[in-house]
């Protein structure tokens, strides 16, 4: 189910950024080059499946959100395969964008990505005000230098720093959590929401995002490159650490078995959510990925 979810959602966002990015200039072609390439859009389909029965939100505007968050995280991936970040050579099955471009044009098109991202959804019609403002208030929030460049900030420190549980829990939550955590947001924006149960959806958000990472982290070990589309030890590589590096092969598992558990808990809490199959294949995608 979650593989078909998911090439719907992808369909839906490849066809939205296809009608958005239509110039014919060197970075404008740079944009569609890491945009359109083949891609899981996990995150635009966490806003689908929680957003299905949102009445606040058309279905335009659904695919606004969902197309908004995906560039934003295509952004951040253009930029953390830089030389200056993790050097990497291969990111969706092809050469990275400053491989493609070179540097200079690949700076330029995750900017401008990162750009495209808040202007989709500020320019969407059937989004009201307060909406939109909250939107890109949750989006700014979890990317920016309290959200995942300070991830990334705390990721560049563990190349040559002693870390622990606690940093790598943390780094974890900035660099991948918050955006998901986003995500989820997108999904129920508009919707009044009691506050406990707008606690158990970001915590579920938050066991989520601590699964995505970990799995990244076992299959750049693990994984094979013909499904996951990048080099692996890339970890290795850059001399990052993470829970791998920490304690192991097999208590890394357990840990990303007791963030499944709680994820699936935190769904179980919240009623609406509780005849949604979607979310609860996606969760499962998540964490049993092997791409």
């Amino acid at each position: 189910m979650a593989g078909n979810f998911l090439k719907e959602s992808r369909l839906l966002v490849l066809n939205k950024i296809k009608s958005t990015i239509t110039d014919n200039t060197t970075i404008a072609k740079a944009m569609c080059y890491s945009a359109l390439a083949e891609s899981k859009m996990i995150r635009a389909g966490l806003v689908f499946a929680f957003g299905k029965n949102n009445k606040q939100l058309s279905n335009q505007s659904l695919l606004s959100l969902a197309t908004s968050i995906e560039l934003m995280h295509t952004y951040s991936l253009i930029h953390d395969d830089l030389p200056a970040m993790d050097n990497d050579y291969w990111r969706r099955g092809q050469k990275t964008n400053h491989i493609e471009y070179g540097e200079d044009f690949a700076i330029l098109a995750g900017d401008a990505l990162h750009s495209l991202s808040y202007e989709i959804i500020a320019f969407d019609n059937d989004l009201e005000a307060e909406e939109k403002i909250n939107a890109i208030q949750s989006l700014s929030s979890s990317c920016g230098f309290q959200g995942m460049v300070l991830g990334q900030e705390l990721d560049i420190h563990s190349e040559t720093n002693k870390i622990d549980e606690i940093f790598v829990e943390k780094m974890h939550y900035l660099k991948t959590g918050k955006l998901i955590e986003t995500a989820v947001y997108f999904g129920f924006l508009g919707e009044k929401i009691d506050s406990q149960t707008q606690k158990n959806i970001f915590n579920f958000a938050k066991n989520i995002g601590h699964g995505f990472q970990i799995k990244d982290d076992f299959l750049d070990i693990f994984g094979s490159e013909d499904k996951i589309g990048k080099s692996l030890h890339s970890d290795k590589k850059n001399n990052k650490k993470n829970y791998i590096h920490l304690l192991g092969k097999r208590r890394t598992e357990e840990k990303l078995v007791k963030y499944h558990e709680n994820a699936l808990k935190n769904l179980h809490q919240i009623d609406s959510y509780e005849n949604n199959p979607e979310i609860y294949a996606l969760t499962d995608f998540i964490f049993k990925r092997e791409k």
